[in-house]
């Protein structure tokens, strides 16, 4: 069952309306990621008074039932419950595939275009960070900020997942891999190293030096190109 708690006095049509993302986003990360993880419980909201939300396991809380939001929190079942991060420096497996989960809505609940627009205004935020890497180093580990980072943990952790599916260039391979890692790990944790051998394994793609590059690297490429043109 879906249950949610309500305790305001929010009108039912937009309740209705925005809650009817719930049902729609699970069927399209059980799609993708596999069965939910507590079918056998139930799933849905507790109203809470502070902005954002939180994704304890079977009832996600959050003050207003965004669609956006209402498919991170959900996402989080699968990266942060089902599988946790195995320390702080692994933290962008949970929340980056989170802020994944909110592109794969706009994918497939909304509509391409809605996708795309949510990934440039991502990418445009990992780019201003031009130092620091989606793996948390050994300084920032205490260091909660540095933990959460928005551009670094949630947007760029998305951005590279995205990059890392067009890498291997096949849907089916991709999550493939992303459901043999989230059974692999199940009810334990996973540190990053794992995740990619998982990957690669799965789908015989070599990713040392993609990780190597976007997730230990700090900031990103940029290319001088000279070209000439000839009649």
């Amino acid at each position: 069952p879906m249950q949610h708690f309500i305790y305001s006095d929010i009108s039912a049509n937009t309740l209705t309306n925005d809650l009817h993302y719930t049902d729609r986003c699970m069927d399209v990360f059980t799609n993708h990621f596999g069965e939910y993880p507590f079918k056998n419980e139930k799933y849905g909201h507790a109203m809470f008074s502070w902005g954002g939300g939180m994704e304890h396991q079977t009832i996600s809380s959050m003050i207003r039932f965004t669609p956006g939001l209402v498919a991170h929190e959900l996402a989080h079942q699968w990266f942060g419950n089902k599988v946790t991060c195995g320390s702080w420096r692994d933290i962008w497996l949970n929340e980056g595939w989170a802020s994944y989960g909110e592109y794969l809505h706009r994918q497939y609940v909304i509509s391409q275009t809605s996708a795309s627009d949510w990934m440039t205004n991502t990418h445009n935020s990992a780019r201003s960070a031009t130092t620091g890497s989606v793996y948390v180093p050994a300084s920032g580990i205490t260091n909660v900020n540095r933990i959460f980072s928005s551009q670094l943990t949630y947007k760029k952790g998305a951005a590279v997942l995205h990059m890392l599916r067009n890498e291997i260039d096949n849907d089916s391979l991709f999550f493939g891999g992303v459901r043999q890692y989230l059974n692999a790990k199940r009810h334990s944790v996973a540190t990053t190293d794992e995740f990619r051998q998982i990957m690669e394994q799965y789908t015989g793609a070599p990713l040392v030096d993609f990780f190597q590059d976007w997730v230990y690297g700090e900031g990103h490429p940029t290319y001088n190109v000279r070209w000439n043109w000839r009649d």
